[in-house]
């Protein structure tokens, strides 16, 4: 599929629709995560979910939810507003694009890219313009990486 046939479906068909995909933060991202984050983003955030999970979790960082689905980000901004979440926001992004770091000084902490990566047509560019935007200290990064890929992946 092209990068507009994934997105003509993902602006008819919102994802999630609920949920927060099994835990997957609570058992494999959190675990991992050494110090409180100042900065978060969720890649691929379709309906918000993780994003405002991740918010709840760390009440005095800022994060960010992208998507390039402008139907599941009115989902997200609904459900933060009705949940009544401040410290989360929901921005349009396609991940095939260089991130854009021109309204912030700051780096994320910690990315979080769920469930994305493989429908874009070169998760390598996507994957790219992710670390573009991560802090310099990328200790905890590679940590956080390092046991997903042994978790998920035969090729670690």
């Amino acid at each position: 599929m092209s990068n507009q046939e994934v997105k003509e479906l993902y602006e008819e068909f919102t994802f999630p629709l609920k949920g927060n995909h099994g835990d997957f933060l609570k058992n494999y991202i959190y675990p991992n995560i050494l110090s409180q984050p100042k900065y978060i983003l969720d890649a691929g955030c379709g309906t918000g979910n993780l994003t405002i999970e991740l918010a709840n979790k760390f009440p005095h960082a800022m994060v960010v939810g992208v998507d390039f689905s402008e139907n599941s980000l009115t989902q997200a901004r609904a459900l933060a507003q009705r949940l009544n979440i401040a410290n989360a926001s929901f921005h349009f992004y396609d991940m095939m694009e260089p991130f854009d770091l021109h309204e912030r000084e700051k780096r994320f902490d910690l990315v979080v890219s769920f469930g994305c990566l493989h429908h874009i047509p070169d998760p390598d560019a996507g994957m790219r313009h992710l670390r573009s935007v991560i802090t310099d200290d990328r200790s905890e990064e590679r940590r956080v990486g390092k046991e997903c890929r042994s978790r998920w992946s035969p090729y670690h």
